[in-house]
């Protein structure tokens, strides 16, 4: 399955192939996009367990739902996408404050508050 401006190659999990996107998630993401008009590639999209684990990704994390991505981004495309991300229902933004420059990854989600989750919420990593 593709989705607007997203390939199943980059949504579906490293480790064995499933791709398993939340079709209400990908179409707020398809939405951002166009709203954005830049180029947002994913690093990692859907996780099985294992990978998931193997990456260091919490136990309850979106990725294992289908309802996150972390993408590519950096410099002024960040405060660009900053200003449209609760438009589009997206709750969770997680920065990667590691790496080069150029290959700053964002965190995505849409996940819902909860007794024990903050929403909307912001954090590094």
């Amino acid at each position: 399955m593709e989705f607007a401006f997203f390939t199943e190659n980059e949504l579906k999990c490293p480790c064995c192939g499933e791709m398993k996107m939340d079709i209400r998630f990908m179409d707020r993401m398809s939405g951002l996009r166009i709203c954005v008009n830049e180029p947002m590639p994913v690093t990692s999209g859907y996780r099985c367990k294992k990978h998931n684990k193997a990456v260091g990704g919490r136990p309850n994390s979106a990725h294992l739902i289908g309802r996150a991505v972390d993408i590519n981004i950096y410099h002024n495309k960040v405060y660009k996408m900053l200003s449209h991300l609760l438009t589009y229902g997206l709750t969770g933004v997680g920065f990667k404050q590691t790496g080069a420059a150029n290959h700053r990854i964002i965190h995505l989600d849409d996940l819902e508050q909860t007794e024990n989750r903050m929403r909307p919420t912001v954090w590094t990593y």
